[in-house]
């Protein structure tokens, strides 16, 4: 029966129009058989759902030393204001006086669209602690994990070539150590089926958080119907047989309970031990993520990536060289030149301005070396 909903479910969001943007825009489909995948899509496609690349937006992690979750989303909007393009953000539950965030800060020249999502989050909010996994599309790869303060991401390419450097450049420590992970992975051809399968549960637990802002709230509020409608009808089958299922199993239990009471009060004691140890490892996780392991290089890269994208970052005759795009080089320049950690920080090449956005082209040796 569970099987059959979300069969249908998956026929809704096709037909309401899931697009994919990585440098072009692609749309869903499905074949005869219901299997899902991404076909270039033409001109006159205008998608109500969004899955942006990795490669399209910012994306932050925050903690905040509050534990009102309205005053933390006021916080938000304020920051965002000076951004350009889609914002959307989660802010979740507080916990010791703390509540973590993930937003994302979204290219201005993407498509026109009722819902957008970043991939990260689509494929990362639901993931286990501290696990790994790395998606392909194309000839991408994208590094995505998931700790108590949100989702954090990362494509491949320059220094982050594996789940170690992944890891060191996220400032996390993944159990047992990033060498010994081995990443779960969605593999091209499983990329849109994925998605088509997460969409229904992130939907139905974020039901508000992707909605694109619009003027005429009316109008998108009718095309997104179907999408919503589905969604709800979808969740409230599941919930209800879920009901009937655990009313079921809790009659089955009684019995047995009344058969074998000594084995069920030692079960109980195993699930209460099971319980402590379960509260003591997330205590642990949660320090653990804590700890981060940085290098003098990212401590120094790391203030700049809100300031500017990097396009591509290499280590040449004993001088880091950083490649990208930012809003004004002389300011990225000049925070380099302040860092105490720098020395000789100068423009490798003539700055070129296009697009409100000025391409650079800069160098510098970090104090002490890489040591």
């Amino acid at each position: 029966m569970m099987k059959k909903l979300e069969n249908m479910l998956t026929k809704v969001f096709a037909m309401a129009g899931v697009g994919y943007y990585d440098h072009g825009l692609f749309r869903l489909q499905l074949n005869g058989e219901g299997v899902a995948s991404w076909k270039k899509a033409d001109d006159s496609f205008v998608p109500r759902v969004l899955i942006v690349a990795r490669g399209h937006y910012q994306e932050v992690s925050k903690t905040y030393p509050l534990d009102d979750r309205k005053e933390v989303i006021k916080l938000l909007k304020l920051e965002a204001q000076s951004q350009p393009g889609y914002q959307q953000h989660v802010v979740y539950p507080s916990h010791e006086g703390q509540t973590a965030t993930n937003q994302w800060f979204f290219d201005p020249h993407l498509p026109d669209c009722k819902l957008i999502l970043p991939e990260s989050f689509v494929f990362g909010f639901n993931c286990p602690l501290f696990s790994t996994l790395i998606t392909h599309f194309k000839q991408g790869q994208l590094y995505i994990t998931r700790t108590p303060f949100g989702v954090v991401s990362a494509p491949k390419g320059g220094l982050i070539t594996n789940t170690a450097s992944f890891a060191m450049a996220s400032g996390i420590s993944l159990p047992g150590g990033p060498d010994v992970v081995t990443p779960d992975e969605v593999s091209d051809i499983l990329h849109a089926q994925t998605v088509i399968q997460t969409l229904p549960k992130l939907l139905t637990q974020y039901p508000v958080n992707f909605l694109v802002k619009s003027d005429s709230s009316t109008q998108w509020t009718q095309e997104l119907k179907p999408v919503l409608l589905a969604t709800l009808v979808t969740a409230t089958l599941y919930l209800t047989l879920s009901s009937a299922y655990l009313g079921v199993q809790g009659l089955w239990l009684d019995a047995q309970l009344d058969d074998n009471r000594d084995e069920v009060e030692q079960a109980l004691n195993i699930q209460t031990e099971f319980n402590q140890l379960s509260a003591e490892l997330n205590k642990q996780q949660a320090f653990i993520s804590t700890q981060s392991i940085k290098t003098p290089f990212w401590q120094v890269i790391e203030p700049l990536m809100q300031q500017a994208r990097f396009t591509s970052v290499r280590y040449r005759g004993e001088r880091f060289v950083l490649i990208g795009e930012t809003s004004k080089a002389t300011s990225l320049l000049e925070a380099l030149v302040a860092n105490p950690n720098v020395i000789d920080a100068k423009f490798d090449n003539q700055v070129h301005k296009s697009r409100k956005k000025e391409s650079f082209t800069i160098s510098f040796q970090i104090k002490g070396g890489l040591s």
